[in-house]
């Protein structure tokens, strides 16, 4: 694993695979419709030919940094944070990528953030963008919210969370260092996140705005900086007609205040 997103010697090759044999017989056996999805000490011995001494050892110190959970008496299942953290390990070429694990590790991600309606292509780069974030403030992957959608957006946001009149996404690419392409690839994930995280007003279209307040000169600065438009579905560019409208006419302050009060 790169050295800057694991705490050092912190995992090891036989860390990894207990994960991955983890994750792909978590969805195997789903897929199977056996109603099991964790696996014992003794089944993960059987698959991967370690000893159980061994695998159990591995297994505490899984636990102790939340890549996985015990469940049941002797069941554990891969966590959010233990997915994110294989997802890292495969993108960074850290670890050679195992196909069927990595196709289970964003189904995980995908049911975990709620993004089903959403294409692999778009989580992985959000997962992308998430570790330039990570590297950026010097985080470690044992100490990231992987769990929560909303939660992780803030890796890609400014310390201070201004971004004055920029469009996001040109913010995002700015603090990130990366080209804005990259940031648009992961706008609707990015979009999603937000609208999770910030408050929230419901247009008369039935369109949602996620909203930043600011102040300026003193006094509170709304912007909007996400979206989930009926027509155009989640975007950081807000082309919704319904919002460009009441931002012309200076009343979106009014019209969150409006809502916030219900």
């Amino acid at each position: 694993m790169p050295h800057l997103l694991v705490r050092e010697d912190s995992l090891d090759s036989i860390h990894i695979l207990i994960l991955e044999t983890l994750i792909v017989s978590m969805f195997q056996l789903a897929l199977m419709q056996r109603g099991i999805n964790t696996l014992s000490l003794t089944y993960l011995s059987k698959v991967t030919g370690l000893s159980i001494a061994t695998i159990y050892r591995k297994m505490l110190e899984l636990l102790s940094m939340g890549f996985v959970e015990k469940v049941n008496k002797g069941q554990y299942v891969v966590t959010a944070r233990g997915a994110f953290l294989l997802s890292v390990a495969y993108l960074t070429g850290a670890v050679r990528a195992n196909d069927a694990a990595f196709r289970y590790v964003i189904m995980k991600l995908k049911e975990d953030w709620g993004l089903e309606d959403f294409s692999d292509d778009e989580v992985k780069e959000y997962i992308s963008l998430l570790i330039k974030g990570l590297v950026r403030l010097g985080r470690k992957i044992e100490d990231f919210c992987a769990s929560s959608l909303s939660r992780t957006v803030l890796v890609l946001l400014p310390d201070n969370l201004r971004i004055g009149m920029k469009p996001l996404d040109q913010v995002i690419a700015e603090t990130l260092n990366v080209p804005l392409e990259l940031v648009r690839k992961a706008e609707r994930v990015i979009a999603k996140a937000l609208l999770e995280l910030l408050p929230v007003v419901t247009l008369n279209d039935g369109c949602k705005a996620a909203l930043l307040i600011e102040e300026s000169s003193g006094k509170p600065f709304v912007k909007p900086v996400a979206i989930k438009c009926r027509i155009n579905g989640y975007a950081l560019r807000l082309n919704c007609p319904i919002l460009t409208s009441i931002m012309n006419k200076g009343n979106l302050l009014k019209t969150f205040h409006s809502y916030e009060s219900r």
